[in-house]
């Protein structure tokens, strides 16, 4: 059997202002002076933390978001067609992938990513439309110099 001390023995879970206090100094146990030791200073800078933290997991989907987009549109260049177009000849193909899924694909597999390239460029030239192929700016190496 667990044995509480007298103080906590008293000390029920009902409506208790020992126990919002203690949550409030449990957030901000890593301050350092009275913003983790006075509560009405505590108060103030975990609700400033929690705010933080709100707009860090929002800002990150859009940052996220912005890489996929810039990955893809260099491995599309890389490659040797535009990122619309391949993501056009993608969706008329029914190869549904979302730009997560095609970057791992250009990071972690590229032949896997250019025979999706490669598909898609077969698709415009079936179509009989030519896919420009984009020029390499001078003094980048990419994978396939190598």
């Amino acid at each position: 059997m667990v044995h509480i001390t007298a103080s906590c023995l008293g000390r029920s879970r009902h409506a208790d202002k020992y126990w919002g206090r203690q949550q409030i100094f449990r957030l901000t146990a890593h301050y350092f002076g009275r913003k983790r030791n006075c509560y009405t200073i505590a108060v103030r800078y975990a609700q400033k933390a929690l705010q933080h933290a709100m707009r860090g997991r929002r800002d990150k989907k859009k940052v996220m978001r912005q890489l996929w987009h810039i990955r893809l549109n260099a491995a599309c260049i890389e490659h040797g067609i535009g990122a619309k177009d391949f993501f056009e000849a993608l969706s008329r193909l029914n190869i549904h992938l979302d730009r997560n899924m095609l970057v791992t694909l250009a990071v972690y597999e590229p032949r896997t990513f250019e025979s999706l390239v490669e598909i898609s460029k077969r698709y415009w030239t079936q179509q009989g439309i030519t896919v420009e192929g984009l020029k390499q700016p001078v003094g980048i190496l990419t994978r396939g110099m190598l």
